[in-house]
């Protein structure tokens, strides 16, 4: 989570070294599949190498394309094991099955600026978190790992009952369990909002790079 905040690279990458055989239990921080986490890994991976890349002579789209394309089939195939799982957990790890999907295509859209076909899911995508967002009760053991769904999912979104969903969550987690790296991270998204008010083009790692800010969305 850390590389995606940070457009760099993971520190943890390549190998399923914390995968556990048939059954995928949650992981212990997060309380997600750790696949998913893996995959997340995979393409910040993506997103360094096409950053590096497009500094060298002969750089060649398509193999970025079919790399997108296989990360994303896997996101889409994941299952996410219902077995004994506790209250909001299924639908924590739907939220980050989709706030992967969107980093995915935030890498995309970096390279492929006027691509059509990734761009015309994440608001689909984004409506996935808010309605999954609005099932899980005040004070939920999940809460605690929403961060990273809520802020990606927080970057993508304009409309307003959407923004208010998030904001209520995100202040509501502040006052109960005292994160303060939601409250950071939401004075990003309240000033990225503000600034799309105006019709400007902006970015959420925009306000990161004027506000000289390395985030947490752990």
């Amino acid at each position: 989570m850390a590389a995606v905040a940070a457009d760099t690279r993971p520190l943890l990458v390549a190998g399923h070294y914390w995968f556990f055989g048939e059954r995928e239990p949650p992981d212990s921080l997060f309380g997600v599949g750790s696949r998913l986490l893996f995959l997340i890994s995979e393409t910040s991976v993506l997103n360094a190498d096409m950053i590096h890349s497009h500094l060298q002579e002969g750089f060649i789209k398509s193999a970025f394309w079919e790399r997108a394309l296989r990360l994303e089939k896997d996101l889409l195939c994941w299952k996410c094991d219902t077995a004994d799982q506790s209250e909001g957990l299924v639908d924590l790890a739907e939220m980050y099955r989709n706030a992967a999907l969107l980093h995915l295509h935030r890498v995309v859209r970096r390279t492929f600026p006027g691509s059509v076909e990734f761009q015309t899911k994440v608001p689909s995508l984004a409506h996935g978190i808010i309605e999954r967002l609005r099932k899980i009760s005040h004070k939920s053991l999940v809460e605690s790992s929403l961060l990273f769904p809520l802020f990606i999912c927080g970057g993508e979104i304009s409309n307003p009952d959407d923004i208010e969903a998030i904001r209520m969550k995100m202040k509501s987690i502040v006052v109960s369990r005292h994160l303060y790296n939601y409250d950071c991270a939401l004075r990003v998204l309240e000033e990225l909002w503000q600034l799309r008010l105006s019709n400007k083009e902006v970015d959420w790692r925009d306000v990161l790079d004027r506000r000289q800010w390395k985030l947490s969305i752990v």
